[in-house]
């Protein structure tokens, strides 16, 4: 009896060790910010300058997130979502988890509030 539950528990083990790993996107909850005019053309820490025209992004330090990825960001308050790229990093103050390029907060509606509470969900590489 003893023998037949050990095989079945490494039986059990094997079969979830070599089944495929599916990973869920991971989804970030958070404050929002973007950048100030004064860091237009300034170098990003991904490489390139910053334009403030471009659908980027600045996300936290301490998120596990690398240059290039695609975000969609959610507008918690009205719903808007858009599609950004990681360019750069930040330590970002309190409970704020990404700083947007100008263009992307004004596709997100926030520009005159200076923040908003988002949604940020890593999209898997393709």
């Amino acid at each position: 009896m003893r023998r037949l539950s050990v095989l079945l528990a490494a039986a059990v083990c094997v079969a979830l060790l070599s089944a495929p790993a599916v990973a869920a996107p991971k989804v970030l909850w958070g404050r929002s910010t973007y950048y100030a005019s004064r860091y237009v053309g300034q170098t990003m820490a991904c490489g390139g300058r910053y334009r403030h025209r471009k659908m980027i992004a600045a996300v936290d330090l301490d998120l596990p997130v690398k240059c290039g990825k695609t975000l969609v960001v959610k507008n918690r308050a009205n719903g808007r979502k858009i599609s950004v790229t990681v360019a750069d990093r930040c330590s970002c103050p309190g409970r704020t988890i990404i700083d947007l390029s100008r263009r992307a907060a004004r596709k997100l509606r926030y520009v005159s509030a200076g923040w908003t509470q988002v949604r940020v969900k890593v999209l898997p590489a393709a």
